[in-house]
This record gives structure tokens, sequence and C-alpha cells, in this order.
């Protein structure tokens, strides 16, 4: 398999809220002692979301998993939200939430974000609730760090099923499939089939929605080291069950030959003999877009079957970093809707025959996606910029910005009274603001001025004059630019430097 080499290296500032419940130090000097921490905003900066699940029946209950920001549950389609995973309860960053479809009060949690970002962090294990949030219980797997997807049983609220891709910095802790049947007290790793070489985790867990013994599984082989990803391995694939976990078999016949990467699976609720699968292979397989696909050696991308995975059919080559993005959904009321869910979010509309941009705004680079199974007009998509609802398939777009979860990169400050705070956000530009303001109101959110375009990093000002910040975004140029005039200067040397100056407009074009 590949190793896939990126660009630039994010430094992070919300790692302590990933690392677990939030704890302010203790303050020893008797000048700090009295210090307390306090929220300055932006409150309406969102970020990337992880996760995101609603009842079936009801999509206005609707629960939100972000990647470095909490839980929040609303039970309005998003016009309020509570943050139900503030308090002491884990880390900051989730990767995965299921609700318990006959008790919707039942949500379990899985914490650390596995997208395989070099700026992910990672989490403390499972948590369950049993009163929408009041309080919730630590059920187990903490070494984990991350967990990628919860499947739960339909009927019975003590049997769940955990996906793991393990530790992303190295091998260490628990990595796979696991089962519970007494509501997370103890959990089982399955095997009977599934690879077991320390290395190879789990990154989907799906059910048949005809039988609950019947289950789908994603093995992923995944390790991140300082300047590069490796994504794939020879013992990952699409796995499935029949007998509830004790016996898996490798579904592989149609798929890309070789090491395999990311998986997602979607199955089709009304016909669940049709799955779909977002699958990584090789990314040097060769590949002519001017050729069929199916004409064409297997590769990334996604693939179709009809046979309850007995074997694929290749319908669209993507491999635009699956291993952060990697999704993909069937239409529950018509098989010939398909979303290929990323950065590259294509959609087929006769069954993966013919493939276009989605025809709706709102963010960009989406990690999950949710169709209400009653009508396919409703949707959320969870993005980098936050979340987003239609009720009108894509014709309109609530964007919820009502949820506090912007994740700053590297602040810096400058000297003015009172001083402000400049920072980069994950792929919401670079912004400024006040620590303090003499608004009766305090700090608002109109007191925050935009400064920089793209994914923001390091931004420091000039002790000396408060006009003049030094910044840097993902494509690594470095540029100074005066907060009043907005005259900016790259100062970058290089080749970079000239990249930067014609490359940046169309930068920001494409992100509006």
């Amino acid at each position: 398999m590949k190793i896939s080499r990126l660009l630039g290296a994010a430094v992070w500032l919300g790692v302590v809220a990933s690392l677990g419940a939030f704890q302010a130090p203790a303050a020893t000097h008797p000048l700090a002692r009295d210090l307390r921490w306090r929220n300055i905003g932006p409150a309406n900066m969102t970020g990337r979301i992880a996760a995101i699940e609603a009842l079936s029946t009801d999509h206005r209950y609707v629960v939100v998993a972000s990647a470095s920001g909490g839980v929040f549950l609303s039970k309005n389609a998003g016009i309020t939200w509570d943050p139900i995973f503030d308090r002491s309860e884990g880390a900051g960053s989730i990767g995965s939430v299921a609700i318990f479809e006959p008790n919707p009060n039942i949500i379990w949690v899985g914490t650390g974000e596995a997208a395989n970002r070099n700026s992910s962090g990672w989490g403390n294990g499972l948590f369950k609730t049993t009163d929408a949030g009041k309080t919730w219980r630590h059920v187990g797997l903490a070494n984990t760090h991350h967990i990628a997807e919860i499947a739960l049983h339909p009927t019975n609220p003590d049997i769940a099923y955990a996906a793991s891709p393990g530790h992303l910095w190295g091998y260490s802790g628990d990595l796979g499939l696991f089962k519970t049947t007494d509501g997370g007290t103890t959990w089982t790793k399955l095997a009977g089939g599934l690879p077991s070489d320390g290395r190879t985790g789990a990154t989907e867990v799906i059910m048949d929605p005809r039988n609950p013994d019947v289950l789908y599984a994603g093995m992923y082989h995944r390790l991140r080291q300082p300047a590069t990803m490796h994504s794939g391995g020879p013992n990952g694939g699409i796995f499935k069950t029949r007998d509830g976990g004790r016996t898996w078999q490798r579904m592989s016949k149609g798929l890309a030959a070789g090491d395999s990467g990311m998986i997602d699976i979607s199955i089709h609720l009304t016909n669940p003999d049709i799955v779909v699968a977002a699958y990584e292979a090789d990314e040097n397989i060769p590949y002519d877009p001017l050729r069929p696909t199916s004409a064409q050696t297997p590769g990334s991308g996604i693939y179709i079957s009809e046979d309850a995975g007995a074997s694929w059919k290749w319908l669209l080559k993507t491999h635009l970093r699956p291993f952060y993005h990697g999704q993909v959904h069937i239409d529950a009321n018509n098989p010939k809707r398909i979303f290929s869910v990323g950065r590259e979010f294509k959609v087929s509309l006769d069954g993966g025959i013919t493939w276009r941009d989605k025809w709706w705004g709102g963010g960009g680079d989406e990690h999950d996606f949710w169709m209400a199974p009653s009508d396919s007009k409703i949707f959320y998509t969870a993005t980098d910029q936050g979340a987003y609802l239609t009720v009108d398939d894509g014709q309109t777009i609530l964007s919820f910005d009502n949820m506090a979860i912007g994740q700053y990169y590297k602040v810096g400050v400058d000297m003015r009274d009172p001083y402000w705070v400049v920072g980069g956000l994950q792929d919401n530009a670079i912004w400024s603001g006040p620590s303090n303001s003499r608004e009766t109101r305090g700090i608002l959110n109109l007191h925050n001025t935009w400064l920089g375009e793209g994914d923001g990093f390091a931004s420091l000002v000039d002790l000396t004059d408060y006009r003049v910040t030094y910044m840097v975004n993902h494509v690594g140029f470095a540029m100074r630019l005066n907060v009043e005039t907005r005259q900016s200067t790259f100062i970058t040397q290089g080749l970079i430097s000239h990249v930067m100056s014609w490359a940046q407009p169309l930068h920001t074009a494409y992100r509006r």
C-alpha cells in the first residue's frame, strides 16, 4: 500500500480539550490562584463535525458529534442545542454517536475522532446515557483512543458493537471490533476470521436491518507519522457475519486487488441485499477518466453489491484523501440515489452509471451524511464548517452557527487594553477578536474580524505595533498584514511565495 505524503503539520491549540475532560490547571502562585477560565468566543464559529445521527422517525431529534468540542443534542432540528458532553464525562474529541431508536434517551458516544487527521484528538473510550445526556456512564474501551462507529441492536439496549481503528500514532493500545451483551459492562474483542495482526483495526460496523445477527465490518490498517500517513494493509477489507459476530467471512469478490484502506458501508433499508461501500485501494492502480469504469481494473472508489456483499461492482473512481473523508450513503427510498460523501462530493441518480456534483451549498469537506428514512428530501451534512440541514432536497440549506465549537490551532495576542487575540481555525480562516469588551453586553460575535483565508495556523502580533500581524495558512505561506489598511505582504522566500501570489485568489474563490 502507498504512503500518502501530506503538506503541512498542524499546531493544535485544542489538544487539552480532546485529551480528556477539561480540567483547569491548579494555580499555586498567589498572583494566579484567583484566575478563572472564561469563554471569549467567537460563539458562532463552528468547526469540524465528525458524526451526526438523528432519530429515524423524527429528524428533529438529532445528535452532533464534533471533532474537538463535545456532543450536542437538539430536539427541534437545530433551532437550539444542548451541549450534553461538556462537564467531566470524557474527551472532547468525538468519533461516533448512536441513538437507541426504541428509547432515544439512550445515547452512546464513542470518543476520539477517527478521521486520521494530523490534528485528530484521541479519546478515552465509550460513554452511555439513559436520560438524554443529563448523566453519563463510562462503558469501557478506554485504551482504544478512537471509536469510529457504533452499531446498536434494534430492540435490545444491552447489545452493541464498537469499531476502533486503534491508536493513530502507534500500535499500542486496543483496536479491532468489539461487542457487549450487558450494556457495556464487559466487552469481547471479536475474532473468528477477522484480522488479528495487532495493526489492523476496524473503521466500520453496520447491521442488516432484517436481521441483527448479520453485520458488515470494515477492517483498516493505518499509522500516522510526523510527515506521512500510512493508509492500508494486506489484512483489511470488508467482512460479514451471520451469527452475531462469532464467525466472519471476507467479502472481496469484485473489489480492488491488493491492500485495502479506509472503508465505509451503507445498506439500502428497503432492500438490504443492496449494499454500497467506499473502498480505499492502492492509489497507483492505473485509471483513465476517458474510459468507462467498468472497463478498467477496479481501484479506490464507490462499489455496489446487489447480493448482500457476495460480489461487488465498481461504480466511481474517487481517491481524494479517503483516509480523512471516505464515506458513502444510499437513499433508503431510492437505491438509484447514491452519495459519495467527502471533499469531492458526488451524487448518482441512476445507480452509479453517471455522477454529478452536489446541487446544494453549505460547508465543504463533508465527513458524515444522515438522510431521513421516511423522507429523502430531509438530510443533515457534517462538514469542516459545522452541520447543515435541508428539508427540501437541497433547494434551501440551514447552517447551524449556534454551536460554539471553533477549532483554533494556535493563537497570539497583542498589547492593547483590552488585548486582542488572533488565531487560525481549522478550515475556517484566520480571525481576531478582543479579550474583553466595554460593551455592556460583553464580547459580541460582531467584535471578531476576518484576517485571512483557508486553514488558519499560527498567527502572531507585533508586540510594538498591534496593527501588524504575521500569519500562515495550510498551504505554507507566511504573510504580514496591516489589520487597519488590510495591506498584505508575502514574506515567504522561494517558490511557495510565488505560487501563493496567484493561488490565493483561486483558493478564496473555491472556499466560497
